[in-house]
């Protein structure tokens, strides 16, 4: 997925544009800021025009990032839906992106349990490191979350400890991705899906496509 990146500084956005129309941005705002912009919507809500890569979901990032809060205590700052049929099934966060540093952590969740295929994984580790050019991708995952740990291992991440009781009394197991690991491993997949375009609606809860 060629993406080129078209920058709004004002805005406080950082856009990307792919070869077949896939669309994302990244907020740079400080966290501060965007609690500030996003608390005057008492409810988030939106409809507009996306596109369908396989089945990431490109067009609407502000939204499933709203969507991806509400299941997951994370505050991403862009974020790729995954689609199943024509509702949002799962969806992949980036946040606590440190340019200088080269390290994005990354949010995957889920609520069908064959979400994650190969073509996923690729979307989803292709962003950081050909695109924000980051050396590492951070995974912090809590203690209680078995579905998300078991997931963990299955891919090539590297755990690289544990802080106890870091959050809410609850234990954050840290991972890493390398970009090596990434590519050389089982889930990398050089295949291009085909693109569709769709139009989505945001309810403030829940997605639904149309697809064109």
């Amino acid at each position: 997925m060629d993406l080129i990146e078209r920058q709004e500084p004002a805005s406080g956005l950082r856009h990307f544009i792919g070869e077949r129309g896939d669309a994302f941005n990244f907020d740079v705002r400080e966290p501060e800021q965007r609690h500030h912009e996003n608390a005057r919507n008492e409810r988030f809500m939106g409809t507009g025009d996306g596109v369908v890569n396989g089945s990431c979901l490109y067009g609407a990032s502000d939204y499933v990032c709203d969507w991806l809060k509400n299941r997951l205590p994370c505050n991403p700052q862009t974020a790729i839906g995954i689609v199943k049929g024509e509702g949002l099934v799962g969806a992949i966060g980036y946040e606590h992106y440190y340019e200088e540093h080269g390290d994005v952590t990354i949010s995957l969740y889920s609520e069908h349990p064959s979400w994650f295929s190969r073509q996923v994984f690729t979307q989803a580790f292709r962003y950081p490191f050909e695109i924000l050019k980051v050396h590492r991708v951070t995974s912090v995952v809590l203690g209680n979350n078995e579905r998300a740990l078991k997931l963990n291992n299955r891919l090539p991440f590297i755990q690289e400890g544990v802080r106890r009781k870091a959050y809410k009394g609850e234990h954050q197991h840290l991972f890493r991705m390398d970009e090596s690991k990434a590519r050389n491993s089982k889930w990398w997949t050089d295949d291009k899906p085909k693109a569709q375009k769709v139009v989505w609606v945001y309810n403030g809860d829940d997605f639904s496509l149309v697809r064109l």
